[in-house]
């Protein structure tokens, strides 16, 4: 019996298909999709580096405190750009819940202490 409370993924949908043929069922096919949990991290940020892009815009990168993330030391995150900053009122000394997008690059999920630096 599958223990649903052990697994390191979550189960998004279970499938049962039936294929019948004149009433008669031929075979029965059934699919379980699955999704993993998402590994997010509190970080302290330290800094703000901006950056220019291809395009001529500058962005924003934000310098962490070292923290392990889906096995990567982590410390840089994407602070994707300066109205996002304001929104969020991120500034130095703020703690970032961060995750992995696409199990790649490293983006604020949340911002837990908020803090506006002039």
């Amino acid at each position: 019996m599958l223990n649903l409370w052990a697994l390191d993924y979550t189960l998004n949908l279970i499938y049962i298909g039936l294929i019948k043929s004149g009433g008669l069922i031929l075979h029965i096919e059934t699919r379980v999709t699955s999704g993993f949990i998402v590994a997010v991290v509190e970080a302290e940020l330290i800094d703000v580096e901006w950056n220019v892009g291809k395009t001529g815009e500058y962005y924003p990168t934000g310098i962490l405190a070292d923290v392990i993330l889906g096995g990567k030391n982590v410390n840089r995150v994407s602070l994707a750009n300066y109205g996002k900053i304001v929104e969020d009122k991120i500034g130095i000394g703020s703690h970032l819940k961060i995750s992995l997008a696409g199990d790649i690059i490293p983006f604020v999920y949340q911002v837990e202490i908020k803090r506006i630096t002039a």
